[in-house]
């Protein structure tokens, strides 16, 4: 038979120094045995695994090492606990402690679990599909199961430590309420990029004219979409307005219809209406961009000032600078070449008659 010095037999808070070293020795072996086991997956078991052909195995054991390791602390921290004498309250007290850190270890595992799956296997999955709506899904599904499953822990430790979680609810329903009633301008713009994402109106890389701003999308997100403008400016339009007000996507098309109404002065001759029309069809033509036998000009009515010709023509691109750069030279060269010939432009005038 063992006599300890009585040291060891002394009370405080109602347990004897034996009772407390036998308590911090049982944890201090539960970490002891943690570490040995962290160092047995890192150092052998993980280079066993990466030997295997499949990737399961090395998921896993990256999943499970850390929150192992921690529920093996907790146990310890429990079986140690068991040594003490304690009271119903400070029973009651390590009891919740306790299961809160189980309730943490096994969300935890949870969290590096779902996650490990997105990653390794969805993400990579839908990246070969033909459509973008599952890659900017992806992203938003991942954060939407690592807040249920961080609330659902949060509730069961609040229950855990003995709160009341049914009032807590039904509080956070009446301050929901009230946060959706101060916030339905942020809830708009969120359905409203829900909305974009399922209809897809537009992908990433296209040129759109939207909210009355038109640019190169290059960001579609939850709460708005962002154009990058031909001047190289940035513009942040809220999704609500994209998804009520109509889209124009010139991407959807791989070519642009140029149409104006182009004005004769009153004075102009037969031959030189012949001569005009003329000038611009080969204005036109002369651009290996335009579609051909796209291009056309009519004369097509009387204006107050002037002989109205309709011109049309087909640019084959969905570029924009390059059909603002067509533009440009076409209409230049018509202007250049009707002072040649000239054939006037038309401008207000009003003729007085006096009758004698």
């Amino acid at each position: 038979m063992i006599i300890l010095p009585d040291i060891f037999n002394k009370l405080y808070f109602g347990n004897t120094v034996l009772q407390y070293l036998i308590f911090f020795g049982i944890l201090f072996v539960g970490v002891i045995l943690g570490k040995i086991l962290y160092y047995i997956t890192t150092k052998i078991i993980k280079k066993i695994a990466k030997k295997t052909k499949t990737q399961l195995d090395d998921i896993f054991v990256d999943i499970i090492e850390e929150p192992l390791v921690f529920l093996i602390v907790v146990i310890a921290f429990s079986l140690g606990a068991n040594q003490l004498t304690l009271s119903d309250a400070a029973a009651k007290a390590f009891g919740g402690i306790t299961k809160t850190f189980v309730t943490v270890a096994f969300a935890w595992f949870f969290l590096k679990f779902i996650d490990t799956l997105i990653v390794k296997y969805a993400m990579p999955a839908v990246s070969k599909t033909e459509t973008d709506l599952d890659d900017q899904l992806m992203p938003l599904i991942r954060n939407m199961v690592k807040v249920i499953i961080v609330s659902l822990s949060f509730i069961m430790i609040l229950s855990n430590l003995g709160y009341n979680v049914s009032s807590i609810l039904a509080g956070l329903g009446i301050g929901g309420l009230a946060f959706a009633f101060a916030a339905k301008d942020m809830l708009a713009n969120i359905f409203g990029g829900l909305t974009i994402i399922l209809d897809k109106p537009f992908k990433l890389g296209q040129w759109i004219e939207a909210g009355g701003h038109s640019g190169e999308v290059v960001e579609i997100g939850l709460r708005s979409t962002r154009l990058k403008t031909g001047n190289g400016e940035f513009i942040t339009i809220p999704n609500s307005v994209v998804a009520e007000k109509p889209t124009i996507n010139y991407k959807t098309y791989n070519h642009r219809l140029v149409s104006f109404t182009l004005g004769l002065d009153c004075a102009t001759t037969n031959a030189q209406m012949k001569k005009a029309k003329d000038i611009i069809l080969k204005a036109i033509e002369r651009h290996d961009v335009v579609k051909k036998d796209s291009a056309s000009v009519n004369f097509t009515g009387f204006g107050n000032f002037s002989y109205d010709l309709d011109v049309r023509y087909t640019i084959n691109t969905n570029n924009s600078g390059k059909v603002r750069e067509i533009k440009d030279l076409v209409n230049s060269e018509i202007k250049e070449k009707f002072e040649q010939a000239k054939i006037g432009l038309p401008y207000p005038t009003q003729t007085v008659h006096l009758k004698k």
